[in-house]
């Protein structure tokens, strides 16, 4: 995956790339900044993604959302194990899901479905 951030859909669906936004603010020695990037579902169904971003050296990512058709979605920390089964059983159900976790140094990977 490299240095960058990516999302690539799980079997055919498209999933097109629409724009990003950064905004920043300096808070005595800490810098914030939030990210906003826009993908839109090309095809007619259900996609199941997988997003994966670096965070710099030295960085903490403190949270994460994902707003789906209006829907904003955010997340607890909870173990590995209780995550993706928890992310398994919205699947199966039709509901929408992400899980989060960290892939390595500084790389983490988000699965959005349904």
């Amino acid at each position: 995956m490299g240095n960058h951030a990516s999302l690539r859909a799980i079997g055919a669906e498209m999933v097109v790339f629409e724009g990003v936004t950064a905004k920043g603010r300096v808070n005595g020695l800490h810098f914030d900044l939030t990210v906003e990037q826009r993908y839109r579902n090309a095809s007619a169904t259900n996609v199941e993604a997988v997003y994966s971003f670096p965070v710099p050296w030295g960085a903490e990512l403190m949270s994460l959302e994902f707003e789906l058709n209006g829907k904003t979605l955010a997340g607890t920390v909870v173990p590995r194990a209780v995550g993706e089964a928890r992310y398994e059983g919205a699947i199966d159900k039709g509901d929408t899901a992400v899980l989060l976790e960290r892939a390595g140094d500084g790389l983490y990977t988000a699965n959005v479905g349904n």
